[in-house]
């Protein structure tokens, strides 16, 4: 990729450098911007780019929006997000059938674990409703939640499937009627202000004793969305992301009574004890964000500090 190609690329900059195969480019304003040429999407430059631009925009509606608003915003917005882009690896995804299987395979052995016949099933953030469709072959009823039906249009046909199309953060069920709640990488995508909002509601539709799973990428390790890919701030689709203490912080605070980590280690969940994360969090946290990513991409760290929570009504 040539320098003048990269200028163009990004946008008005005054001075570009390489380093590593990525570009950073200075800004006008002064903010620095990365671009970086690995690219695990296979998507091409402007692909990704039109993906960065229309979420950093949809994003900031949904930041500097009312309560009252983002009831329908964030609706509408993942409608226009995936309308206008036919080419979006989730939309692409569920067209490949190994990938899949992959991913339902690894969830699956998560989820098992809580699950019988009996269960009540709640997926949040449901997307292509391929988890939901292989959790309802073992469970009496799957509900499954999702701010765009773009994604799941035309996969669902099971009969004790529903499909509900929502902001996922007023849960439209009865109280005490759920048994588990599901979440996989959408904490992060609720406004701060919404989160609490979301977490007292799965908490008022469990059952007792019912459990809520989420599993959210750690912010230490961030961003994660396609911020990623042009500055090391979160201003794409993932409005806010946490590290495990946080999250503990803002269950407790919604009034679940404990709270269990995991971590994932040759195909088992093992239990992690709070105060080693406290620990090995507040060790990172003192470290420079680059050196951080560093010891956070060491194997051992890395499946450590992935927050798999259980947070039991």
């Amino acid at each position: 990729m040539s320098s003048n190609f990269f200028l163009t690329f990004i946008g008005i900059k005054d001075k570009i450098y390489c380093k590593k195969k990525c570009y950073f480019a200075v800004i006008k304003n002064g903010i620095q911007m990365k671009y970086s040429l690995e690219n695990p999407w296979n998507l091409s430059d402007e692909e990704l780019r039109e993906i960065f631009d229309l979420e950093v925009s949809l994003s900031n509606e949904i930041r500097n929006s009312t309560r009252e608003e983002r009831k329908k915003l964030y609706v509408d917005c993942y409608d226009r997000y995936f309308k206008r882009l036919p080419f979006h690896p989730q939309l692409l995804v569920k067209n490949n059938p190994d990938a899949i299987k992959r991913k339902i395979d690894f969830q699956m052995k998560i989820i098992n674990r809580f699950i019988t016949s009996n269960t009540v099933f709640l997926e949040i953030g449901a997307g292509d409703c391929s988890l939901s469709r292989e959790v309802s072959n073992v469970v009496s009823k799957v509900f499954a939640l999702d701010a765009s039906e773009q994604i799941s249009k035309g996969l669902i046909s099971q009969d004790n499937i529903e499909l509900v199309v929502t902001d996922c953060t007023e849960l439209p069920f009865k109280e005490n009627s759920i048994d588990l709640a599901y979440s996989n990488q959408l904490a992060e995508h609720l406004h701060p202000e919404d989160f609490i909002t979301h977490l007292k509601s799965v908490r008022r539709v469990l059952k007792e004793g019912g459990k809520y799973i989420c599993i959210t990428p750690n912010r230490l390790s961030g961003p994660h969305d396609i911020s990623r890919f042009f500055t090391n701030k979160n201003i794409g689709f993932h409005l806010m992301e946490y590290t495990n203490t946080e999250l503990a912080k803002v269950l407790v605070k919604s009034g679940f009574k404990q709270i269990k980590f995991y971590f994932f280690f040759k195909g088992k969940w093992k239990r992690i004890p709070y105060n080693l994360l406290i620990f090995i969090e507040s060790i990172l946290k003192l470290f420079n964000p680059g050196l951080r990513k560093k010891i956070l991409k060491l194997k051992p760290i890395k499946i450590l500090l992935e927050i798999n929570t259980v947070a039991i009504r």
